[in-house]
């Protein structure tokens, strides 16, 4: 009889401990979902952190002190940060001021692709009235040119508001770093800080390679597309290398709309299928060499998860944040696998997010 009840006992305290769990996941997510605007400028400003280590360590090297090595390194990505800002935005201003000659030519294809799937010809000529459908009249009650300026005003308050907080998370993270390796010294036992330094340096030294690999390729990536839309005549090479460079950091899916929108745009400005099927080829074909075969060479061991774990993560991370949560999926979920490893109870999750296992 006692121990069926102590079963019984046991079993309850295990139905509360998984509520609670699940409790505190539901909880955890809601705060990350409600706090978007907060915790994307802290994550950022962390990576940028482990990114731009190496350059206090070379100042310091040449006995600099440290604030001052802080200082330096800050008008560094400062200045690197505001220079690709102005890049973008005048190549984007550039691209909006230019499209509007391809007007004609997207009329065109859009009405080819109306004829193609059978749709009435009257959605465009408009003698179908959506506005007729109450939902639909109040729905484009709102939208006006006033609303619109409003919209982009917002979008940019809010991206300056970021930014600012991205500098400012960076600027306490690298002041702060110099003497965490000293508080984890003195206020752990021994066993407990070597621990915490090997968590530490893992999670620097793979994700240091990890966005500087991947940068470096992304780079390259984007001359050798530039060069190819160069070569057959493609407009706004500069907008399609800079989106090259940029989607190169999403996984899988961020290469593949690196290389359809050119050739999409290619279509349009030639009107020619072959061509754009021939500059589709070659695109794919950078895309592989530089996806496929260099990086996982240069890369080596720095990452090894699994393309099933990215592609969760893509997803989970793309969920909670948006666009700027596919950015960092990788690097957040490389730095959750390297302290399952260091957990001797999570090893065994931590193999099992591995790409390669060593035997």
């Amino acid at each position: 009889m006692q121990k069926d009840e102590n079963k019984a006992l046991f079993l309850y305290l295990k139905v509360i401990t998984v509520g609670i769990f699940i409790l505190c996941i539901d909880r955890i997510l809601g705060m990350l979902i409600n706090t978007t605007s907060l915790f994307i400028p802290l994550v950022i400003a962390i990576f940028l952190s482990i990114l731009l280590n190496p350059i206090i360590k070379f100042l310091e090297k040449y006995r600099v002190p440290h604030i001052i090595a802080v200082v330096i390194t800050m008008l560094v990505a400062i200045v690197v940060i505001l220079s690709l800002y102005e890049t973008i935005s005048q190549s984007v201003s550039a691209f909006l001021k230019g499209f509007s000659k391809y007007s004609d030519k997207i009329d065109s294809l859009v009405r080819q692709t109306i004829d193609f799937l059978g749709i009435s010809p009257d959605v465009l000529t408009g003698d179908i009235k959506i506005l007729d459908d109450p939902q639909a009249a109040k729905l484009m009650e709102g939208v006006s040119l006033s609303s619109m300026f409003y919209s982009i005003l917002n979008s940019l308050t809010t991206f300056i508001t970021q930014l600012i907080l991205v500098f400012l998370f960076l600027l306490f993270i690298l002041l702060g770093r110099g003497h965490l390796m000293d508080k984890i010294e003195i206020g752990f036992s021994p066993a407990t800080a070597n621990r915490f330094m090997t968590i530490y340096n893992n999670i620097t030294d793979q994700v240091q390679k990890y966005l500087g690999v991947k940068t470096l390729i992304s780079f390259f990536t984007s001359l050798f597309v530039m060069g190819m839309l160069l070569l057959f005549g493609v407009d706004f090479v500069l907008v399609w290398g800079i989106l090259t460079f940029l989607f190169n950091f999403i996984p899988n899916v961020g290469s593949f709309a690196a290389t359809l929108l050119p050739v999409i745009f290619a279509l349009i400005q030639f009107d020619n299928p072959l061509l754009a099927l021939w500059l589709a080829i070659c695109l794919f074909g950078v895309q592989f060499v530089f996806g496929n075969i260099l990086e996982p060479k240069i890369m080596g061991e720095s990452v090894n998860l699994s393309a099933v774990v990215i592609l969760f993560a893509l997803l989970f991370w793309g969920f909670i944040w948006g666009i700027p949560g596919m950015f960092l999926a990788v690097p957040m979920t490389a730095i959750i696998k390297i302290i399952f490893e260091n957990i001797d109870g999570l090893k065994p999750v931590a193999i099992l997010m591995s790409g390669r296992v060593k035997s």
